[in-house]
């Protein structure tokens, strides 16, 4: 039985995985792992809540796909330091998140693939090598994700409130969903900033773009043009005939999913919490061949669980 952690700048997805029978057993949900962003008991604790809703006693091998390993030397030593404190008798194997992303669309052939979610990164595969694109954080990258999309929504929602720009819908949607207005929010988001707050923004904009609203029109072609361009770097080091994907929330919207389509029509699209898969597909691969088939039979048991009810 293996155990599949997929902790990322948001929440934190755990599972067992039957690998004889190439099932889900157990699941569990938990707030955000990440280092970067919380203290270590939190973490901690967001952790081991996950893992111990998913837990089952026969569990011989753990993959933990973390947000921050890697990025360097101190952060990947705090992490492993962190898993080895919290489940010290799981054999695991630690590796980046975005690993299992790869995993999720090349199922560990050449291959590339960009994931944007609350931030935005892109990862290929030579065959040989790894490479990484983007993943810069909110301060000045994550071009194109939620958190990108949500932060232009709310610079618009206020040029308009300014009337320094055209009426946009975006800004009723905002102090709709939030239940406040603009000026009250603003002062709130100062005293209590949460980068997931602002990535959930995003989604308003899909509702304004489906309404007609012409400058969300603008910020998802602009989103959708960098994610194309984190995708670019990469099909340039691996070629346009490999197997190439995009995963993530941002994948919710269709209006972006299309202009995607438009650039790499072959490519293959994932939510985010879909990352679980690829942790399934590495461990397999260890000791078996693994193909399509295999995969999609483990994405229609990932996909019994529905959990979109929970996210």
């Amino acid at each position: 039985m293996y155990l599949i952690v997929d902790g990322g700048a948001t929440k934190t997805l755990a599972f067992t995985f039957d690998e004889k029978n190439l099932k889900f057993k157990k699941f569990g949900i938990g707030g955000s792992c990440s280092i970067k962003n919380l203290s270590k008991e939190v973490a901690i604790k967001n952790l081991k809540k996950a893992v111990k809703k998913a837990m089952v006693d026969d569990v011989n091998l753990a993959i933990f796909g973390l947000t921050g390993v890697g990025d360097s030397k101190k952060s990947t030593e705090m992490i492993e330091y962190v898993l080895n404190a919290s489940f010290p008798d799981i054999k695991k194997i630690v590796v980046n998140d975005g690993i299992l992303s790869l995993y999720t669309v090349t199922m560990g052939e050449p291959g590339a693939v960009v994931v944007a979610g609350t931030g935005s990164v892109g990862y290929a595969y030579t065959g040989k090598d790894y490479l990484r694109v983007g993943g810069w954080g909110y301060i000045a990258g994550d071009h194109g994700s939620a958190f990108w999309i949500g932060r232009r929504a709310l610079e618009y929602a206020l040029k308009s409130e300014d009337r320094i720009c055209e009426y946009t819908i975006i800004k009723d949607l905002i102090t709709n969903y939030k239940g406040m207005e603009l000026k009250e929010y603003m002062n709130k988001l100062f005293y209590d900033f949460k980068v997931e707050e602002i990535a959930g923004l995003a989604k308003l904009v899909d509702i304004a773009y489906s309404s007609g609203d012409k400058i969300a029109g603008m910020i998802l072609r602009e989103a959708a043009d960098e994610l194309i361009g984190l995708m670019n770097v990469l099909v340039n080091v691996v070629g346009e005939n490999s197997r190439i994907g995009f995963l993530g929330g941002v994948m919710n919207s269709q209006a972006i999913v299309e202009m995607l389509k438009e650039r790499f029509p072959n490519a293959l699209f994932f939510k985010g919490y879909e990352n679980i898969i690829g942790g399934a597909l590495y461990l397999l691969s260890r000791s078996r061949k693994i193909d399509e088939n295999i995969r999609n039979k483990i994405r229609e048991s990932f996909k019994e669980f529905e959990l979109e009810k929970y996210l």
